[in-house]
């Protein structure tokens, strides 16, 4: 594998823009933008400092949020939307083609906002229901098959679970 990253599904309310409303949101790693292998089609994504806690947050729209909710103006780069509450600046546009989740059987296909996981990935608990689940995207390396990731990452996910507490 050449690269990996994760995300986490959150269904922030988004206020400020019409009627209050939930949302499409994913969490991101920072490796996130780079495994997809995407630009921004405006301002930019996510860097490594978005990521530390206690930054101010940030979010990359969807082309299509850009589009509907934000007026597809290049204004809307620093804009400031409110999630939960909590003011996000605004500070780019993915690519119109980038359509994640890209499980056609998921349940909200249209994600709105990514945004940045900020301070260390949350450990695994089974008893803490903030934990997870994570979903996590990996690029292969040249001359790699997805069989031989595939079989990688069972042994991978087959240790986090040995090592997991009985419950």
């Amino acid at each position: 594998v050449d690269r990996v990253a994760y995300s986490m599904r959150s269904n922030p309310v988004l206020s400020g823009i019409g009627e209050p409303a939930h949302i499409s949101s994913f969490l991101v790693s920072p490796e996130f933008f780079a495994t997809l292998g995407v630009s921004p089609s405006r301002g930019r994504l996510l860097v490594s400092d978005d990521h530390v806690k206690g930054a101010e947050m940030v979010a990359v729209a969807s082309w299509s949020f850009w589009k509907t909710q934000l007026g597809g103006a290049d204004s809307a780069i620093g804009r400031i939307v409110v999630l939960n509450g909590r003011p996000v600046r605004i500070i780019g546009v993915g690519p119109r083609d980038l359509e994640y989740p890209l499980n056609p059987y998921a349940f909200n296909k249209s994600t709105a906002l990514w945004l940045p996981i900020q301070g260390p990935m949350m450990p695994m608990s089974y008893g803490n229901p903030m934990a997870g689940p994570y979903e996590l995207q990996a690029r292969l390396k040249p001359g790699v098959t997805l069989e031989q990731a595939r079989a990688r990452f069972q042994q991978l996910a087959d240790n986090v679970m040995a090592a997991a507490p009985p419950q």
